[in-house]
């Protein structure tokens, strides 16, 4: 099963981006932003919510060709 919170957390990671600042942009604290990722799979709201506080494309997070 793919999970996109990995695909959020490898975006991340290849782009320098901590959690903590993702978490404060989205008003939430580190752990609630962590527990988000967790889930199998967040709405595409929160998912969109999430790359806007990356300043990254949804496409450019989540590779949809891959699916």
């Amino acid at each position: 099963m793919i999970h996109i919170g990995d695909f959020i957390r490898s975006y991340q990671i290849a782009n320098g981006i901590k959690s903590v600042d993702i978490a404060t942009k989205l008003g939430m604290s580190r752990g609630s932003y962590s527990a988000l990722l967790s889930r199998a799979n967040p709405t595409v709201h929160t998912l969109m919510k999430v790359c806007k506080a990356m300043d990254a494309d949804i496409n450019e997070v989540v590779p949809f060709d891959s699916f």
